[in-house]
């Protein structure tokens, strides 16, 4: 080799894959041979080595050294709040097997699945939690082959996504599900009283959507990243013409992510508590952890720019139930950096343990273990929904059949996106009809199933809003079923109505705007339609929350 090639190869420098790997083996190596000499299995060791008798005898437990973020520079979330974030990490099983193919510069998928939060409302800068994660990953152990699959929904909780599972990757190695406020939102009234309910219909979803993601092909790491609202968990007064305003302390329970966890807990999965994080650091309203001004609200009133600037710097939230940008969306993305770079650390810890019984020098993975069986339902017979079929967003169209005096249109067209968009089929004038055109044979997958269950995503709000009559037209057979779009709380939501439906290969749903009306107004409209076959249990309930522009109808 010449003196310029030779030049050359000694200039490169490691990739980060390889910087991080040498890193992680040097300090398992150091700890060891540190361990070794304390211990006296090793004789040719430097006098500061030797293991000193205690002078102090400690109640509490050793230091436990935290979970480092590997190549994370210096982290916004101190080091106590990392680890109390880790409220459950587990066996570190899949967790492993992802580090394992991280350290062997394989390229990895990441599915997110979750609701507005997952989606980005509050990474106004660009800076959500997702795209935190992912460019810390490619930065990491950077690969042209690494997937990125952000299927966050604003509105939807953990049953919708447990009936329409089909758009999740089965390679997936990681799966983020982020659902401990939306699913707040169909849970009974009184549990803080009453205690779980993991028989409900609620909890049902969320088991059937974790054993989903568990059970894909590629035996993926699910980690719970559970999300905590501040003003969300607080006593609200009425104020007219503002309508419910948070007073007094938050609640550290008044919040679902117990339940979750429970469930996670049952099934080994890491459980990410941004509540155990930082509650005690939004409780003393320290910087970058305040929550005393609504950042949506002040940036809406074009207050000044240096004013928004500071509060951009101190505040937590950018509204209620939603993280902001620089503080809680990096907050959440470094609680999953840990929790991953925990799985690298483990399985590089294999790696040395591999090389030191094979006499070092292999550098080949380690053969870990097989997983064990996924165990059987922790609610009772609540095994996953074997077939379904979903129609949302932009595939909701592919179903709509003829109509007169509704339109498929969106309510806020000045959005960039889809689903920002929030498209439905919506009429405004009684006797408008609409058809929609489902199988409710599920392709033949419902087998000899007597009926199916059908919901339908539809529009509910406290003003404008019409009944409508449900019917099955031709080919299926249900019930009638009279909806009303209309209720008392002022708030616009996307409520599911599941209904009984024969199987039919071309069931034709009739829906027909009433004269009847609550509100004195006459709109109505429906957003999606889901078929599940009937072990879905999925129960009625609001999936989430659209607000109107409170200038806008």
């Amino acid at each position: 080799m010449g003196a310029a090639a030779e030049a050359r190869l000694l200039g490169r420098r490691p990739s980060p894959a390889a910087y991080a790997l040498s890193v992680i083996l040097a300090v398992v190596f150091s700890a060891a041979y540190l361990g070794g000499c304390q211990s006296g299995r090793l004789s040719l060791c430097p006098a500061w080595t030797a293991r000193r008798p205690p002078t102090v005898t400690r109640a509490c437990s050793p230091y436990r050294t935290p979970p480092p973020i590997i190549n994370g520079g210096k982290p916004f979330l101190p080091v106590d709040a990392l680890q109390r974030g880790t409220s459950n990490f587990g066996s570190g099983q899949r967790m492993e097997r992802l580090g394992q193919k991280l350290l062997a510069g394989q390229p990895v998928t990441v599915t997110f699945l979750g609701g507005s939060i997952t989606w980005g409302r509050g990474g106004n800068e660009g800076g959500s939690f997702v795209r935190r994660f992912s460019e810390w990953l490619n930065s990491t152990w950077p690969h042209p082959g690494h997937r990125i699959v952000n299927q966050g929904l604003p509105a939807v909780t953990s049953a919708l996504f447990a009936a329409c599972y089909d758009k999740v990757p089965e390679d997936s190695d990681l799966v983020v599900l982020d659902f401990a406020v939306n699913d707040g939102h169909v849970s009974p009234n009184g549990r803080d009283k009453l205690g779980y309910s993991f028989d409900g219909g609620a909890r049902r979803g969320f088991e059937q959507l974790l054993r989903k993601s568990l059970k894909l092909p590629g035996q993926p790491a699910v980690a719970l990243l559970q999300f905590f609202s501040w003003n969300a968990t607080r006593d609200k007064i009425e104020v007219e013409g503002i309508g419910g305003v948070p007073v007094g302390p938050s609640f550290f329970w008044r919040t679902i992510e117990d339940e979750l966890s429970t469930v996670g807990s049952y099934y080994d999965t890491p459980i990410l508590s941004l509540r155990n994080a930082v509650f005690h650091l939004l409780r003393e309203q320290r910087h970058g952890f305040r929550h005393d001004v609504s950042l949506h609200a002040l940036v809406d009133s074009k207050a000044p720019p240096e004013e928004q600037e500071a509060e951009k710097e101190a505040q937590f939230f950018w509204d209620e139930n939603h993280p902001w940008d620089r503080t809680g969306h990096r907050a959440l993305a470094e609680l999953l950096m840990a929790a991953v770079s925990r799985g690298v650390q483990a399985a590089a810890e294999a790696q040395l343990a591999h090389m030191a019984r094979h006499g070092g020098g292999d550098m080949a993975a380690a053969p870990l273990p097989p997983l064990p069986p996924l165990p059987p339902p922790m609610a009772t017979d609540n095994y996953e929904a074997n077939a379904t079929s979903c129609h949302l967003q932009e595939e909701f169209e592919d179903v709509i059949g003829d109509y007169e005096g509704f339109k498929f249109e969106p309510r806020a067209p000045h959005e960039s996106t889809f689903v920002a968009q929030k498209w439905g089929l919506t009429a405004t004038k009684p006797g408008a009809r609409a058809t929609l055109l489902v199988d409710t044979e599920l392709g033949g997958l419902s087998g000899k199933l007597q009926a199916v269950q059908v919901h339908l995503l539809f529009l509910r709000s406290w003003r404008g809003m019409g009944r409508a009559l449900l019917e099955c037209a031709k080919g299926c057979k249900c019930e009638q079923t009279e909806l009303d779009g209309h209720w008392d709380r002022e708030a616009t939501l996307t409520d599911l109505y599941t209904l009984q439906v024969s199987p039919h290969p071309q069931c034709r749903l009739r829906i027909t705007v009433l004269k009847e009306t609550s509100s004195g107004e006459h709109m109505f409209s429906v957003s999606g339609v889901v078929v599940s076959s009937v072990d879905a249990r999925m129960e009625r309930g609001k999936i989430g929350q659209w607000e109107y522009d409170k200038g806008k109808t």
